[in-house]
């Protein structure tokens, strides 16, 4: 087997930005030669396949639950199919199934709340809305939620999660305004909401006149399901799910500038406080700033946050994308502009930015540290960097710059962070000269950074048990932490597809030397080798889905955007079934065709 080419460890922050970019100073800017990725020319570490038998699961319970993917017109067959837990075979599930709108998993404890577990997935068909249970004899469980007709014309604005109970759980939605237009949701004055145990004959609650819903609120040892809300009067409230038309409550905003002309959610602290951001401005002023403040679901009151150090931020300019933010344990992390942002009960503070113009595009969190991406427009040729600060401000430096970074592993494993650098993207929106890299901040032995020459990273696994804290929400899954990594690459077309053993030690030594264990799956597709992989995101695992999308998409719309709302582009796409813990068990299931994708968190 040709060697790989894997960069080991004993890379101090510094010597791993030094490998890919030019070293930085750890100060805003810093040197580096921006368009290039260089690599030093000692001899190439091999990756080494590993044994089978040396790869049991841990546990049989993560193979409960079956898997779910769509298939849309253009088709062979069109509808909601699964796949039983072991693959073998396909199911069709509900032919009604409109495929070009996403399809919603909704995840429950399980087994005594040991873990999270996917057990329903929310879908609109051609008569209204719908639930399928991911276990037992599915295509029975199949059942209307609520009598709402005309869901094709709907926009889903919001989850309020009961993680006991699947029942109780409920979903906020609004009429399109016009077709396939679904608004800010700031905007919007009319909203209703159906809980999953609704039958189909239950009429949808409706919210009062003029109440627009800022985000739901899950279940906690304190409350039930609540909607956080604006009122029409700019007074922000709280409204049960069980009951709207009874249960609202006034929230004390007497440390605030209230009323406000608009409330959004950026990210939860466990489940009983919250980071929020308003302005009192009017809507039709373009330059309104945002006011950060606290929720504090516990007193229900709402309080405006201080600045609590560092360079001054004493309002935002804009709401950042829901990409942009990490939420933590005891704080949310995020991104505006040229700075990151720590935000928690007592106050907020930058904790790193840089000189000039800038843009993030992704922050990711682990219990010690955050790294976050920019993009640079101080140049003519914009640039990408990656940097690392540790979680309380400290320590802040660039760790990677070059034409094109992702990374579309938010979440971390034991502390380590996976991303990946590359020279640019090809016409066909594939990656160019890709290198994965693995790198731990908080670890200072010989063993705390890797990169993986013509390899990408693209999709990882929940881990299930660490998931069950009030820490992590299903609305940021995104950050929960990892069991399983997968990757692409080790041939020409990177068609080849593995998965690391142990993400949260993915270093061993054979030899004296350095190696990556891995395990290959196989290749991604007998039609066509070039085929790119598409994971959408975070998933249960053990046993995944993922979608190959045909060479000449642009892979990283197809992950994020195209694959997810299912576009009108003429993708022809392809559902796998694959086992991180079995070498060669990639396997295509279903028909090829456009607005064929699996459902997210499978």
């Amino acid at each position: 087997m040709p060697s790989k080419r894997v960069l080991p460890a004993t890379l101090s922050l510094c010597l791993l930005s030094l490998l890919l970019t030019g070293c930085s100073d750890g100060s805003s800017g810093g040197s580096g030669i921006g368009d290039q990725i260089t690599l030093p020319g000692d001899s190439p570490i091999p990756e080494t396949p590993i044994r089978e038998d040396n790869q049991s699961p841990t546990s049989p319970t993560v193979y409960t639950e079956s898997r779910f993917w769509a298939q849309g017109k253009g088709s062979q067959e069109k509808g909601l199919f699964a796949t039983p837990k072991d693959n073998n075979g396909s199911d069709e599930i509900d032919s009604s199934l409109l495929a070009e709108l996403p399809v919603q998993t909704v995840p429950t404890l399980v087994e005594a709340d040991e873990r999270l577990a996917p057990r329903a997935v929310f879908y609109r068909t051609d008569t209204g809305f719908a639930l399928a249970h991911t276990y037992g004899e599915i295509a029975e469980s199949v059942k209307r939620v609520s009598n709402q007709q005309n869901t094709a014309e709907t926009c889903l604005g919001g989850w309020a999660y009961d993680l006991d109970a699947m029942d109780n759980t409920s979903v906020a939605y609004h009429s399109q305004r016009n077709t396939n237009d679904c608004p800010e949701r700031s905007s919007v004055t009319e909203w209703k909401q159906v809980r999953l145990g609704d039958d189909a004959g239950t009429t949808p609650q409706s919210f009062p006149a003029g109440v627009t819903v800022v985000a739901g609120l899950n279940n906690s040892a304190a409350h039930e399901p609540q909607w956080l809300t604006l009122e029409s009067d700019g007074t922000p409230a709280r409204y049960d799910a069980l009951d709207l038309s009874t249960s609202r409550q006034g929230i004390d905003t007497a440390n605030t500038g209230a009323p406000f002309t608009e409330l959004h959610m950026i990210g939860r602290i466990g489940t009983e406080g919250a980071i929020l951001a308003y302005t009192d401005a009017p809507t039709s002023d373009t330059d309104r700033n945002y006011q950060l403040t606290y929720y504090d679901r516990t007193a229900n009151s709402i309080s405006d946050l201080p600045n609590s150090g560092g360079p001054e931020l004493k309002t935002l300019p804009r709401i950042p994308n829901a990409g942009w933010i990490a939420p933590g344990s005891n704080a949310v992390f995020f991104g505006i502009g040229n700075a990151l942002v720590r935000a928690d009960a007592d106050g907020y503070r930058i904790i790193d930015s840089v000189d000039g113009p800038g843009r993030p595009y992704f922050v990711s969190r682990s219990a010690t540290h955050v790294i976050w991406g920019l993009l640079k427009a101080d140049s003519d040729s914009p640039r990408r960097e990656i940097r690392v600060v540790g979680a309380g401000g400290s320590g802040a430096s660039t760790l990677v710059r070059a034409p094109y970074v992702e990374t579309r592993v938010r979440g971390t494993a034991d502390g380590w962070f996976y991303f990946t650098a590359a020279r640019g993207t090809r016409a066909d929106g594939r990656l160019r000269d890709p290198f994965a890299i693995g790198y731990n901040p908080a670890t200072s032995n010989d063993a705390n950074a890797f990169i993986l020459a013509n390899a990408q990273w693209i999709g990882s696994s929940i881990d299930q048990a660490e998931a069950v804290s009030d820490n992590v929400q299903p609305q940021a899954l995104a950050s929960a932490p990892i069991t399983d990594l997968f990757y692409r690459g080790g041939d020409s077309d990177m068609a080849e597809l593995k998965a690391l053993i142990d993400p949260s030690s993915p270093l061993a030594t054979e030899q004296g030397k350095a190696i990556l264990p891995k395990i290959e799956l196989g290749r991604m597709n007998e039609w066509n080798s070039a085929a790119t992989a598409v994971f959408m995101g975070p998933g249960f695992g053990r046993q995944r889905l993922l979608t190959s999308v045909e060479v000449g998409a642009n892979e990283n719309l197809a992950g994020e955007t195209e694959l997810r709302v299912g576009s009108n582009r003429d993708l022809i796409n392809r559902v796998h079934w694959v086992d991180p813990g079995k070498p060669g068990s990639i396997n295509p299931i279903g028909n090829r065709g456009p607005l064929v994708r699996h459902v997210p968190l499978f």
